[in-house]
This record gives C-alpha cells, sequence and structure tokens, in this order.
C-alpha cells in the first residue's frame, strides 16, 4: 500500500467512525526547517480547537508492520484523547497587555526557516533566529502552544525588541535552565528508555571507554522542550562559566538542547563542528535540527560568537 492508498484508508476510517460529529481534512503542514508532513484535522462542530494527527511517522509505522486496523485504533484514540469539549478562549494573543508576561523565546535555524521568518516577528542571532511562542493550558486538553504571527504582532503596537526582551525573561522565569553532567543525562535516557538496573547502568558506563571522564554538560530547560533557547540566558552561561574558569565551546544538539563543553579542556572547534555535523546527518531529526555551527561563550565579555 502506497502513502495515498494509506491516506484514503485512514480518511474513510475517520469519516465512518466520527460520522456526523467531526469533518476530517488532510493538508500539507510546513515545520521547523522548511520540512513539509502530512496532517490531518478533526474539526468537531462548535468547537474553535482541532486536533491534528500526523501521516508520516504512521506510515512509517506500517512500513514496519503494523496493521493498518491497529493505526487507525491507535488514531482515534490519540483524536479522542485530545478532543477539546468546549470553545477555547484564545483572543489574548492579540493583547500585548496579556501576553508580555507569558510570551516566549524559541530557536530556529535561520537559512532552513527563510520563508517561515517572513510570516513572524523575529531577531536575528547569529545564523539562528529567535521566534516567539506561548503556551496555553486548558482543563479540557491540557496544554499547546501558539506562534506569534506578523497579524497577531501587528495588534500589539510595541517593538520587536521589546517583545524580545521580554520573551527572554519569560522563557527564563518561566522555563527555568538547568546544566546536567553528560553521565547523569545518559544514565536518566538509559533508565527511561532502556529500562535497565542501576547495575546495568553502571557496567554499560564502565564499557563506555572513558565516558565518565568527558566534561561535557547538558544545558536544557526545565520540560526539555524547545530548550536551546537557554543559551539566551548570558546569566546562566556566565555562572557556569565562572564555575569552569574557562570559556565554553556550545554545540547545539537540537532545538530542544545544547552541550556545554569548557574551552580550557583543549577541544579543537574543527573537530567539535565535524561531530556536530554528523550527529546532525545521522541523529538528529530534520524538524529539530538546529544548527552545524560551533558557539564560543566568552566569559571576559559574555559576548557569544560562532567559534
Amino acid at each position: 500500500m502506497n502513502f495515498k492508498e494509506f491516506e484514503e484508508k485512514i480518511i474513510s476510517h475517520l469519516n465512518e467512525y466520527y460520522e456526523d460529529e467531526a469533518t476530517v481534512t488532510v493538508k500539507d503542514v510546513v515545520k521547523n526547517n522548511g520540512v513539509t508532513l502530512r496532517g490531518i484535522t478533526v474539526s468537531f462542530t462548535g468547537i474553535n480547537i482541532s486536533p491534528t494527527i500526523y501521516l508520516n511517522d504512521l506510515y512509517r509505522d506500517y512500513e514496519n508492520g503494523e496493521s493498518i486496523e491497529g493505526i487507525c485504533s491507535k488514531m482515534t484514540d490519540m483524536i479522542d484523547d485530545a478532543q477539546v469539549k468546549e470553545d477555547v478562549d484564545v483572543s489574548f494573543i492579540r493583547d500585548y497587555e496579556c501576553m508580555k508576561e507569558r510570551v516566549l523565546c524559541k530557536l530556529v535555524n535561520k537559512a532552513k526557516n527563510k520563508a517561515y521568518l517572513n510570516t513572524v516577528p523575529h531577531i536575528d542571532f547569529l545564523d539562528l533566529a529567535v521566534v516567539f511562542y506561548t503556551i496555553i493550558s486548558d482543563g479540557s486538553f491540557g496544554s499547546g502552544t501558539i506562534t506569534v504571527t506578523n497579524d497577531q504582532f501587528k495588534d500589539w503596537g510595541v517593538s520587536v525588541d521589546t517583545v524580545y526582551e521580554d520573551a527572554r525573561k519569560n522563557t527564563i522565569r518561566i522555563l527555568g535552565g538547568n546544566v546536567s553532567y553528560i553521565e547523569d543525562v545518559i544514565i536518566s535516557l538509559l533508565r527511561e528508555r532502556r529500562h535497565m538496573s542501576i547495575d546495568e547502568i553502571e557496567k554499560f558506563m564502565q564499557e563506555c571507554e572513558g565516558a565518565s571522564k568527558l566534561p561535557m554538560y547538558v544545558l536544557t530547560n526545565g520540560p526539555k522542550t524547545l530548550g536551546a533557547a537557554c543559551i539566551l540566558d548570558n546569566d546562566k552561561l556566565n555562572e557556569f562559566s565562572d564555575e569552569m574558569e574557562s570559556d565554553l565551546f556550545i554545540l547545539p544538539c537540537s532545538i530542544h538542547e545544547t552541550i556545554l563543553l569548557p574551552v580550557s579542556s583543549g577541544y579543537d572547534p574543527e573537530i567539535l563542528g565535524s561531530m556536530v555535523r554528523e550527529i546532525n546527518d545521522s541523529e538528529v531529526e530534520k524538524t529539530d535540527y538546529l544548527s552545524d555551527s560551533v558557539y564560543r561563550y566568552r566569559r571576559n565579555t559574555g559576548l557569544l560568537e560562532i567559534a
């Protein structure tokens, strides 16, 4: 079954399952870095927020052997879980007095998002761009995010520099920033994803030659989502560089986290750059990609630059 046939099967199932309760529509959705995904939206009568499910990963599950019946059942469960029970008031996003305490920053790659950046207010930051969003929470569906567009920004009547300063402060205040030794992060992931015992984890780490000696640290936010924006927190970088008594190299793992390395450890930025590019090519999802650059935080000036 090719992708088009798979899509038609899913649409037929959803139309039959929801009958007159909802309208099923399909469209291409451009995500971060210009990646286009095929999304199905199920719009329920009288509700202004509708869940969108992306077919690309589900089709990959089908290609890997999952039955179409199982995927259809999974989709309806996802939609039912995400279904909003009543209209959600999002008019606040057009009022900057409401937004100035809740607008947040995220970082995206500037070159790969040229078309997208034409539609949103943003600040250039090295080879990246800072864009703005807010988190909305509602008891009927949990939480979600809304990106600030040019249309909403026009209603605010403030400068993009004002929005950036407010959003940067809010991002630090609301989402926080944590620096963790990379070995601790690896152990946490192994526990979470591999369900290994402590003894098994210790054995695994011992088998990773030199892993416990790597002076690498992971910087991300509390939710571990869109945490690369933590590099906008100059106080955090300054505090950590003082602790290390060194400038810092910063490796952009993804839009969600970065790795910090003391420059005094003797790393060659060209070798680090090769490592970043290799990991981006082989390990990072296209929608999570941030940059191939290696950055340097200079402790004596507080400036961040491309190494």
